[in-house]
């Protein structure tokens, strides 16, 4: 019988042989189309077209990489170097070969600078070569790993001008990638107005949404992007609603944004805008103590006294959630502290609305004193509106 010891040291060894195998294995090894290729690019990194041309009198297969992946062509367009890739392609490098990534000689060309950590300085990222590259029957529709074309390298070099040459190659505008996202949000990523407004002209759709849900327009309100957002919203057919397809002016007035709620105060179809309970703005401005907001409304010219599907006004949102300072500015506005809600129900009922708050007592009284008052006036009490499914907020 094997011992306990004899059993473990022959597993041991076991173990230790596949692993030292596997180790083996994995070692890289050059070929010698791999050694061709690695003395050609450490010519093109010296930028040394004698010594590539000379390189390129031995058979060498130009469209496989040396050990550490690195591709002849790749390597030219991005040190910017237009004699060595005209060079390249004479000798059968291919225009469109995409490396492991799946980016092409293109992309290299229109991409952001590469740090050479040898030179210890920014390499020419060969955007001189773009137009040359187009010429020649580079492909715009080609995509890489990740889904994306060569527009969004375009895009991500921040370079208006790159982005024009590719778009007059009719390549998709409104491309999605692997991720669910669109060049437009690429461009958003780079805060630059003109690149932005490239893709806009070129008909990108400002109605899609982003991986999070975003229009773009709500991207540019989540990321605190004022002046974009009051770009996008001087465009057509753009969308104003949050990632749950509620109308964003809502999401401003509950986080107290004001520089956007104003913004989108421009839009007059969101002045009266309503929400899932007929609520309006100046409803929820009111309920949520928004006071400013409320101030910005009624300049703009709403309706004080505008019902939800209960037949209750901002009023009685101010009234129910005790914003004392809101109840008085909407009663000197207008606001008609007689009206009566669906149910029949006047206004003082909304002070007990909340039974765990105590009752301020100047409201009450102010309240109190508004219906005395608009009585004398003899202001009439509108018919209550009839709604349907109330549902208390």
């Amino acid at each position: 019988m094997i011992s306990k010891y004899m059993k473990s040291l022959f597993v041991f060894g076991f173990v230790f042989l596949i692993l030292n195998g596997c180790s083996l294995m994995a070692e890289k090894k050059e070929s010698p189309n791999m050694q061709k290729i690695d003395a050609v690019i450490e010519a093109i990194k010296d930028d040394n077209l004698p010594k590539v041309s000379q390189l390129l009198k031995a058979k060498v297969d130009l469209n496989k990489p040396n050990i550490d992946g690195e591709f002849p062509l790749h390597m030219a367009v991005s040190m910017g170097n237009l004699d060595i890739a005209k060079l390249l392609l004479q000798h059968g490098a291919n225009l469109n070969f995409q490396d492991q990534f799946g980016v092409t000689p293109l992309m290299m060309a229109v991409d952001n600078p590469n740090f050479d950590y040898d030179t210890q300085r920014y390499q020419s990222n060969g955007r001189d070569l773009v137009p040359w590259l187009l010429q020649q029957g580079a492909r715009v529709d080609l995509m890489d790993n990740r889904g994306q074309s060569v527009l969004w390298y375009a895009i991500r070099s921040n370079d208006s001008t790159q982005i024009q040459k590719i778009l007059a190659k009719k390549v998709n505008v409104n491309q999605v990638d692997l991720k669910g996202s669109r060049p437009i949000f690429a461009a958003l990523e780079t805060h630059q107005l003109s690149v932005i407004d490239t893709l806009v002209k070129a008909k990108a759709d400002l109605k899609q949404k982003n991986d999070y849900g975003q229009t773009p327009l709500a991207w540019c309100y989540y990321h605190q992007e004022i002046d974009l957002f009051r770009y996008f919203l001087k465009q057509k057919d753009v969308q104003t609603i949050d990632p749950n397809g509620k109308p964003l002016i809502f999401q401003a007035i509950r986080d107290g944004q004001f520089p956007f709620f104003q913004a989108m105060l421009v839009n007059k179809q969101l002045l009266n805008i309503k929400n899932d309970y007929q609520g309006t703005p100046l409803m929820y401005a009111a309920e949520n103590n928004r006071l400013q907001m409320v101030d910005a409304l009624l300049q703009a010219g709403v309706n004080v006294n505008e019902v939800d599907r209960e037949g209750e006004t901002a009023l009685s949102h101010a009234v129910r959630y005790g914003r004392k300072e809101v109840v008085k500015k909407l009663l000197t506005v207008g606001a008609n502290a007689l009206m009566k809600d669906v149910a029949g129900e006047d206004i003082l009922k909304e002070l007990g609305e909340h039974g765990y708050k105590p009752v301020d007592p100047e409201l009450r009284q102010i309240i109190t004193q508004a219906i005395e008052k608009q009585k004398k006036e003899g202001m009439k009490q509108p018919i209550p509106q009839k709604g349907k499914n109330m549902i208390k907020k």
